[in-house]
């Protein structure tokens, strides 16, 4: 007896380009005289000023679809890190300052979060020095924060719960 076949739509997965799986673990969208032009980065997220502006939307489609891979992977060749998708998208909250609080620029102004998110972590500082700023290293927030596996654990040494330090000259080049 003949049957009427139903098509089901498949889903697609979104494709990671080399330059967006970059974009994703470090942040970098382009090197070289094109500064990332071309590779989908721009298009995708800086031109558009979505990462400047705190929409995360086109980011958090792609983290949902590879972000459980390339997290594993960059684990396991940076442990007590994490990647600069997860910090825009996952990070409950940024990393504390240990010394130089002074030079934090207060919560509040809707472009404070998406600065800490881009910057992996790291409080807006002002952009006028000399100062020195320690923050707490990628390993000690996520030993606080309890976001460390087991693995991930033994692989660490003291050193990579020392805290990280920031300084601006008189110049002013910021953090």
């Amino acid at each position: 007896m003949p049957t009427k076949r139903v098509r089901r739509p498949q889903a697609v997965r979104q494709q990671l380009t080399p330059a967006l799986e970059r974009y994703m673990l470090t942040g970098e969208y382009g090197e070289g005289p094109t500064h990332g032009f071309g590779n989908g980065v721009w298009d995708t997220f800086v031109f558009s000023g979505d990462l400047l502006h705190g929409n995360y939307d086109r980011l958090r489609a792609l983290w949902a679809e590879h972000g459980p891979e390339l997290l594993a992977a960059w684990i396991r060749e940076h442990p007590g890190t994490r990647p600069f998708a997860w910090w825009a998208l996952e990070a409950p909250e940024p990393r504390r300052v240990l010394s130089g609080a002074a030079h934090v620029l207060p919560p509040g102004p809707a472009w404070w979060e998406p600065v800490w998110r881009s910057a992996f972590g790291i409080p807006p500082l002002e952009q006028v020095g000399p100062f020195t700023v320690e923050v707490e290293s990628e390993a000690a927030y996520l030993r606080r924060r309890d976001l460390l596996g087991a693995e991930e654990r033994r692989a660490l040494r003291s050193k990579h719960y020392e805290p990280e330090t920031m300084t601006a000259d008189a110049g002013g080049d910021g953090a």
